[in-house]
């Protein structure tokens, strides 16, 4: 007992603390309305009105601004420019503490929650929930403030998930909500003015004018676009391939995937049901030339590996296998520089496209209309109506040159001869008002020899290629 050390004698310093209990709190007020109806405007206006009670009943707060939005979700703080405001005076050192009404008007995102409460933390900067009696100026807020913002942003995926509801029963019942639309007014009313830019954007793209040419016609032109802007591709696009514009009305194109982040993305049917209500409305443009642009721009997007099948789309097909030809461009063979149409299958047949344009617009000067209009009365109701559109092209003298519009209306199918006779060497078109014409090829090559060109030069290109790599795996080693 005499050896037992006596315990050390330990020192408290009293804390001192440079908070003026008398001091103002600098109080910022956080105020957010979900929607622009009248009962949402009007909770924004009782919202203000708690502003002023609450700063009558704590003489120690000195306002330093109401920050507000109107009309923004909860459930992400990027689109909400009044609370990023506010953040970033707290940064500042301008605000002690926010006083919000309840928890969800200030976030229905569990995460975004917690990561600005901590951060706010931090910095110094408290906060208030009227609503949930959370004052982070006490101990177990952290707790508290986990547990209520749950339950907020499960009522925000409930209060979600009945809207769907409601919307996707609206439509069920034919009914849609309005988006403004060029070349219609609110109701559908076509806009004569803007219906009359439509129709030009599709006549110059069904007679083969690109989105781009389009563009810059439109854009040189002082053609007002439908944000008073300049016209863009996309815009374009847009117009080519928006069913409204012949009558119908597509609703729930796109859905939202998750109610935090509000990601959509584009229908197909599998999940949620797609609406449809043909001929809700008077239409700008026909059914035939919508469903020909949208042919052409399937065409035009199947331009794979430098194939392409503008303009004859699948009416060329190979004499030797009977599959379709498409398009490839030899640039850089000195033997058939430009298009050519090949067999992507059999690789055994392959013609210039110059070429086969040349023949088909020979066999078309050679028909004969009287002789056709002496049969019309004969012919069956598709070739009869195939004929008068053939009428119609060579009075007019529109047609110079091969495009996808004129070809559909016209020509049901192109084959070949196998040109392994002088007598096999000819192009032969199937017109769809009954006529078969046939026309000598006049190509210097047949096509089996274009083809082995086209296959030897390919061949001499993979072998430099493995030459080249194979030079440089033994420089590497030599280093």
């Amino acid at each position: 007992m005499e050896n037992q050390e006596k315990p050390k004698e330990v020192i408290v310093s009293a804390t001192e603390t440079n908070t003026d209990p008398s001091a103002p709190v600098r109080v910022a007020f956080y105020v957010r309305v979900s929607k622009h109806s009248e009962e949402q405007m009007h909770s924004f206006e009782n919202q203000m009105e708690a502003v002023q009670v609450v700063l009558k009943q704590h003489p120690e707060f000195r306002l330093v601004k109401v920050y507000a939005d109107a009309g923004i979700t909860g459930t992400l703080t990027e689109k909400r420019l009044g609370f990023l405001e506010m953040i970033a005076d707290c940064e500042e050192g301008k605000i002690d503490l926010i006083y919000t009404k309840s928890l969800s008007r200030w976030s229905r995102n569990t995460v975004e929650c917690l990561r600005y409460y901590r951060m706010l933390k931090e910095i110094g900067v408290n906060m208030i929930f009227e609503k949930e009696c959370i004052d982070t100026r006490n101990v177990f807020s952290e707790m508290a403030l986990t547990i209520y913002a749950s339950f907020s942003q499960e009522e925000s995926r409930s209060i979600s998930e009945n809207i769907k509801m409601a919307i996707r029963w609206r439509f069920g019942m034919g009914e849609c909500r309005w988006i403004s639309v060029f070349g219609y007014s609110k109701g559908f009313v076509v806009v004569e003015p803007e219906a009359a830019v439509i129709r030009k954007i599709y006549d110059l793209y069904e007679h083969g004018t690109s989105v781009r040419l389009i563009m810059i016609y439109l854009n040189e032109n002082g053609i007002p676009s439908p944000r008073n802007a300049k016209w863009s591709a996309r815009t374009i696009n847009n117009i080519l391939k928006n069913e409204k514009y012949i009558g119908d009305l597509v609703m729930q194109k796109y859905y939202t995937v998750d109610h935090l982040t509000h990601h959509r993305v584009r229908n197909d049917g599998n999940l949620v049901p797609i609406y449809t209500i043909p001929d809700h409305h008077k239409a700008i443009i026909s059914r035939e030339q919508f469903r020909r642009v949208q042919q052409i721009m399937a065409i035009r997007l199947s331009g794979k590996y430098g194939l392409c099948q503008y303009p004859f789309g699948d009416r060329l097909f190979c004499p030797y296998c009977g599959s379709r030809l498409k398009q490839h461009d030899f640039q850089n063979t000195a033997w058939a520089k430009g298009r050519g149409w090949e067999c992507v299958e059999c690789h055994e047949f392959l013609l210039k496209a110059q070429g086969i344009e040349k023949l088909v617009m020979e066999a078309y000067a050679d028909l004969d209309t009287e002789n056709i209009k002496e049969n019309m009365s004969r012919m069956k109701p598709e070739r009869r109506k195939a004929a008068e559109k053939l009428i119609k092209y060579k009075e007019s003298g529109e047609v110079k040159e091969p495009h996808f519009y004129w070809i559909d209306d016209l020509i049901d199918r192109i084959e070949f001869g196998t040109f392994a006779t002088k007598a096999e060497r000819v192009i032969i078109i199937r017109w769809k008002f009954g006529l078969i014409s046939t026309r000598p090829s006049r190509s210097r090559k047949t096509p089996k020899e274009y083809a082995a060109l086209a296959n030897g030069a390919t061949q001499k290109i993979d072998h430099l290629g493995m030459e080249i790599e194979g030079n440089q795996r033994e420089a590497e080693r030599s280093d």
